[in-house]
């Protein structure tokens, strides 16, 4: 289904840990091995929703990063605590990035799966902030303006018309890059099943 963040530094750039700068020009340059940037696609802290492959649904919850390794390889493992409802809350770990997306924001544009004739997506936007775990989504479809309650999670993914601004995640290394959205297809009678997909933040 679908994934929003920050860009960072440039390919090739690197920034020096506490106190290194110092000794660089004590030391001199060759003396002292910075660590390239690491730009995980999330910050720690971050409200994501996590993708059930058992359940198929989008659960809330709350990111942890973990840099696993400092190397050049700049591995990131996503860690995602999970409201299951209840109060209680799992641990996922080394969650992929096509399995977590941020929140749908008011407004923001949809694509929104009906079952009726096979299975179709039609493009809605969001009507109103999530109400809970469980109840899904508010939304207004684009075609007759109606408005459609508790919409499941499992049925909405983001939509990028064609030409739209957006970021492409390239990994730890890089990061968050700019491009725009070229020869989006419309989703009207596209049918397709219903599985989460990347997302562009």
């Amino acid at each position: 289904d679908d994934g929003e963040g920050a860009g960072g530094q440039t390919r090739g750039q690197a920034e020096a840990a506490p106190g290194e700068g110092d000794l660089a020009a004590k030391l001199g340059s060759r003396h002292v091995q910075v660590r390239a940037a690491v730009r995980p696609a999330f910050v720690s802290g971050s409200l994501v929703e996590y993708y059930s492959k058992t359940h198929g649904v989008w659960l809330p919850g709350t990111l942890e990063v973990v840099h696993a390794d400092s190397g050049p390889s700049g591995r990131i493992e996503y860690v995602v605590l999970v409201e299951s409802g209840g109060g209680k809350v799992q641990n996922r770990k080394g969650v992929s990035l096509a399995q977590m997306r941020p929140p749908l924001q008011e407004g923001e544009l949809v694509e929104f799966y009906r079952k009726r004739n096979g299975g179709t997506w039609t493009v809605a936007k969001i009507y109103g902030n999530r109400h809970s775990t469980s109840r899904g989504y508010r939304i207004m479809l684009l075609s007759d303006q109606r408005v459609i309650d508790k919409v499941p999670t499992e049925r909405l993914r983001r939509h990028f018309p064609d030409g739209t601004a957006v970021k492409i995640y390239k990994g730890p290394a890089v990061g968050w890059v700019p491009s725009v959205v070229r020869g989006a297809p419309s989703p009207e009678g596209a049918n397709e099943a219903l599985t989460p997909r990347p997302n562009a933040g």
